[in-house]
């Protein structure tokens, strides 16, 4: 398995709306009042290049919305989601419906990645053959039995070898036989640097044949861990949601997870509606309104002239032809994060200063060179110089520590209240300046009152970071043999940056 990032959800959530008991014209027309029904909450997940990724939970957990995610078919309401490469989803609750042929749809698969159509038949013909779907070859698609559909992805990306596979729920509906041939198309993508991802709600072909894995329960990512690590723990849970069915316990089972995922209102989390739930103009009047407002504009810039009495008179440019252009340093895209060391770091935008921020910002890098890094900010790319920045991997293996660990090498009242300031993480700026009452009010950090306590912002207004003093410094480097200006940990869902420099904790979630 590589360092490189083929596909990558950051803080993604995806919700449905409900507008059940409302008319279509109060939908349109007050989005804000609709319901959300949170089919996956803020999900982080990364899948590298010759990687086998497992995803499992119950039915309803989010696991199948996240491949659908993750190969584009949906947009993610909030969030990020990257992906730039050839992606196949084997997905039987997204594919092929209709009564074409098998032949037909063979053809239309092999059409889309760009087959040559003289290879059309020697190619269908394989496929057909390790799909074992040979005397059915003419028969409508629909007519299949799960299992030979499913038989029929798999044969599709063993011949095909898109980057990215993905298998939704297909090894249970597979016989003993094509299910020990399944594992040998993984096995095969592997040795190829493919990256797969296998989901699944029993865990056995991930336990096998997974290097990492990631539970899902009610929309938001339980543990993500090895196998040996989570498959226990979900085993576990499986065991006592079967028990529970048919009992009184049955509504009662993991009731914590599904207070989270109610079906919400207008929330802080959903800011792609709130950018957009304005009311809407009717488009002939909005059409009305642009063109009277450049036909003004136009005579405006006519009357100029003629007011100032003056002429215009086309300034001619003159290049130096001395000048030596120097060639841009081209950029390698590499997904990660950057923390801020030192205040007034400049963000450059075409060559232009756009705006300083301050230690404690967290930046998403999307590309390096030897100088600059490439980040996106605003969902526009720029750079930053690289200094004074701490590069954060988010696949890194840092070492995990609890806060019971670190607490007394921190700040007492962030100590004392975590739980609490940890719970704003997230939120947008207007709700911390409503519910906390800041000291400060600049964009990018503001003071708690009567506390040695900053918030961090990034380009989305949104809070993503908690930093307060370090407490008997010598005591904590001494303790766990730190010799590095900065030391970087991971603590539950998120990271701890101890700056020794500014004898100052970070805390951050990605």
């Amino acid at each position: 398995m590589s360092g490189e990032i083929l596909v990558r959800l950051v803080n993604v959530t995806k919700y449905f709306r409900d507008t059940t008991g409302s008319n279509r014209l109060s939908a349109e027309l007050l989005r804000r009042k609709e319901r959300r029904y949170v089919e996956v909450n803020r999900v982080t997940i990364h899948l590298y290049r010759g990687e086998t990724l497992g995803i499992t939970g119950l039915a309803g957990s989010g696991k199948s919305v996240i491949g659908k995610l993750m190969s584009k078919v949906i947009e993610p309401s909030s969030g990020k989601v990257r992906n730039n490469y050839p992606t196949f989803l084997a997905s039987h609750n997204h594919h092929f419906t209709g009564q074409h042929s098998l032949n037909q749809i063979i053809e239309t698969v092999l059409l889309s990645y760009n087959v040559p159509l003289q290879k059309f038949s020697e190619k269908k013909g394989k496929i057909l053959a390790y799909a074992e779907l040979m005397n059915k070859s003419k028969e409508p698609f629909d007519q299949l039995t799960i299992g030979e559909k499913s038989q029929l992805f798999i044969a599709l990306t063993y011949f095909l070898k898109p980057e990215v596979v993905i298998y939704d729920e297909l090894s249970k509906h597979l016989d003993e036989p094509f299910r020990e041939k399944f594992k040998t198309v993984i096995e095969l993508l592997m040795r190829e640097e493919k990256a797969v991802v296998l989901i699944e709600e029993e865990p056995d072909i991930i336990k096998e044949k997974a290097n990492y894995m990631t539970w899902m329960s009610h929309g938001k990512v339980r543990k993500s861990g090895t196998p040996r690590e989570v498959i226990p723990l979900y085993t576990n849970y499986l065991t006592q949601y079967k028990q529970s069915l048919g009992t009184k316990n049955e509504e009662l089972f993991d009731l914590d997870y599904k207070m989270q995922r109610q079906v919400i209102g207008n929330e802080e989390v959903m800011r792609r509606v709130s950018k957009q739930s304005k009311t809407r103009i009717d488009e002939n009047i909005r059409k009305l309104l642009l063109l009277t407002v450049a036909v003004l504009i136009a005579c405006l810039l006519i009357s100029i002239p003629v007011w100032k009495q003056v002429s215009y008179i086309p300034k001619t440019e003159v290049k130096d032809e001395t000048a030596i252009v120097k060639k841009k340093e081209e950029f390698t895209d590499k997904y990660a994060f950057a923390v801020v060391l030192a205040d007034g770091q400049q963000i450059t935008n075409k060559d232009k200063p756009f705006v300083k921020v301050p230690a404690g910002t967290l930046i998403e890098i999307t590309g390096n060179n030897n100088s600059h890094y490439r980040i996106s900010y605003g969902n526009n790319d720029m750079t930053m110089n690289r200094q004074h920045l701490l590069y954060i991997n988010p696949a890194a293996l840092y070492d995990e520590y609890l806060f019971a660990d670190l607490d007394k090498y921190m700040y007492g009242n962030y100590a004392n209240f975590k739980d609490f300031f940890n719970g704003y993480l997230g939120k947008s700026h207007s709700t911390i300046n409503d519910e906390l009452y800041p000291e400060s009010n600049n964009r990018y950090r503001i003071k708690l009152t009567k506390n040695d306590i900053y918030l961090h912002f990034n380009d989305e207004n949104k809070m993503t970071g908690i930093s307060f003093p370090i407490v008997k410094q010598d005591e904590l480097k001494k303790k766990y043999n730190i010799k590095d200006k900065q030391w970087i940990v991971k603590i539950g869902e998120g990271y701890a940056v101890a700056d020794f420099n500014r004898n100052q904790w970070l805390y951050f979630k990605m």
